[in-house]
């Protein structure tokens, strides 16, 4: 039988996926259900590991932290729906796991974007999904979390 844990990062999963492909066919993410989503994760959590909610909950307030500059900085380079769906995958992973999901998809984001711009098929004004790089950094991390929490 599935644990509700396991059960819990599938629908989680699911929901990458969908959101991956609408930020890749629109450029557009739905942010307002990506933090609904994240309540609910807690929520949930709250009942499955309540030792690990408090980290969950730092993880969801924080995960879009490196991010805000950024945006600040460049208006048009990172959407507030990244921002929502790093809150989701901050509540989801907590707090290691969330930072290592956004650095892998930094990694993973680079490296699709350097040979492209080698090539001349885009450039600094160009717009580049970031939900799908973020979906797979999380599922990354999500399968090294034991190695990560254990520094």
């Amino acid at each position: 039988m599935l644990s509700a844990r396991l059960c819990l990062y599938a629908a989680l999963g699911l929901f990458a996926l969908y959101e991956s492909a609408v930020d890749l066919a629109t450029g557009t993410t739905h942010g307002n259900l990506s933090l609904l989503l994240a309540g609910a994760t807690l929520a949930a959590f709250a009942f499955l590991e309540t030792e690990s909610l408090s980290d969950r909950a730092a993880a969801a307030a924080f995960a879009s932290a490196p991010l805000i500059l950024p945006r600040r900085i460049a208006l048009s380079g990172i959407g507030r729906g990244d921002l929502k769906y790093l809150v989701l995958l901050g509540s989801a992973l907590g707090f290691v796991a969330a930072f290592a999901a956004l650095f892998l998809a930094s990694l993973l984001f680079l490296a699709a974007a350097l040979p492209l711009a080698a090539r001349g098929r885009i450039n600094a004004r160009s717009r580049l999904p970031f939900v799908p790089f973020l979906s797979l950094g999380a599922a990354l991390a999500l399968g090294a979390k034991e190695s990560l929490c254990a520094f």
